[in-house]
Parts: C-alpha cells; structure tokens; sequence
C-alpha cells in the first residue's frame, strides 16, 4: 500500500470482514473502533505515552487524578 516507507516503526495490517463501503456504519463502526483502540494502546505503551494519551481523551481521569474534582 506504500505506508511503510511514510513510518518508522513499520506498518500492521488487519484484516476485516467488510468493505469500505460499510466501514462507518453498525456494526462495523464499533469492530474498527475496537480494532484501532487496541492499535493505539499497543502502541502508546511500547512508546510510554499511554498516560499521557488517556489524560487527553478522558478529561474527568485527568481532573480526579490530580486532586482536582468536577
């Protein structure tokens, strides 16, 4: 597909039981975005920036961890 020269880490591909045309609708949407969550945390904790990913996307982890509340 031509991205493994774009990364510096190599390129994963995972097969899946639809077509592009289904890619953004039920139930697909929901195995892609498990498939691509499970992708970023990999790799987030071979590069050590799962904490730092996780306090992006969920504000309220970030608030109560801190000592901060609401």
């Amino acid at each position: 597909m031509g991205w493994g020269a774009r990364s510096r880490s190599g390129v994963e591909v995972h097969q899946i039981d639809f077509d592009h045309l289904y890619l953004l609708r039920e139930p697909h949407v929901g195995v892609l975005g498990e498939k691509l969550a499970a992708c970023i945390e990999q790799v987030s904790t071979r590069s050590g920036h799962a904490r730092e990913l996780e306090e992006s996307f969920n504000p309220e982890h970030t608030a109560t961890s801190s000592g901060r509340s609401g």
